[in-house]
């Protein structure tokens, strides 16, 4: 099983907590959701091990 606590303290940094993952049936991709150090929640989506920012 995939740590996204780990994936999202390497690729964002250490101020970031995961928040939630889910895979959206509707388009087969695995979003992550993640807050910054505000609180503000992000939505990312994992493309081959890389989060990216859903716009």
């Amino acid at each position: 099983m995939m740590d996204y606590r780990q994936m999202i303290r390497e690729q964002l940094g250490e101020g970031w907590r995961f928040i939630k993952a889910y895979n959206a049936f509707e388009s087969g991709e695995m979003r992550i959701i993640a807050a910054d150090e505000t609180g503000r929640e992000h939505r990312y989506i994992l493309v081959d091990g890389k989060l990216t920012e859903k716009p």
